[in-house]
């Protein structure tokens, strides 16, 4: 296994070229000094500039082209889909949130204004964690993205 330390690279034509830098051998005691190296990469800058962000702070028709290049790995585009699914599943989702949790603070009411305000915040928080939980699920592969996203408000509306 070996490392490349280097000041400066840059994205050409589908390679990766280091002007200058070192490259290190594990192993061995000294750095061997590199010029014009070059990796050949199967990816172009609006991939990179895409794969930069957490695609939490991409729009939706950002993490859809990123889905479309090459150059992005299974486990990013498990993640990509998961947020793609999120971002068009959100307004639904805060819609129904809303419907579901409207009932439930009317009849919340009887308990008086602090009883109220300690089961809004439980409310919200068992809603926080499950939603935490299943995005973890999702962008690990274990449940399919569309199930992560429309898990939770479909659980509540069943319950």
């Amino acid at each position: 296994a070996w490392m490349l330390s280097a000041p400066l690279a840059q994205l050409r034509n589908g390679r990766l070229e280091f002007p200058e830098g070192r490259r290190i051998v594990a192993g061995e005691a000294r750095a061997a000094e590199v010029r014009d190296f070059v990796i050949p990469v199967r990816f172009d800058v609006d991939t990179v500039a895409v794969l930069a962000l957490h695609p939490r702070h991409s729009a939706a028709w950002q993490i859809a082209g990123a889905l479309d290049r090459g150059g992005v790995g299974a486990d990013q585009r498990q993640v990509f889909r998961l947020w793609l699914a999120r971002k068009l599943s959100a307004p639904v989702s805060t819609a129904l949130l809303v419907l579901l949790m409207a009932p439930l603070a009317q009849a919340a009411q009887r308990l008086g204004g602090l009883g109220l305000l300690m089961a809004g915040l439980a409310a919200g928080f068992v809603c926080f964690v499950a939603d935490a939980v299943m995005v973890g699920l999702g962008a690990s592969g274990v449940i399919a993205p569309v199930a992560a996203t429309c898990a939770l408000p479909v659980a509540l509306g069943l319950a």
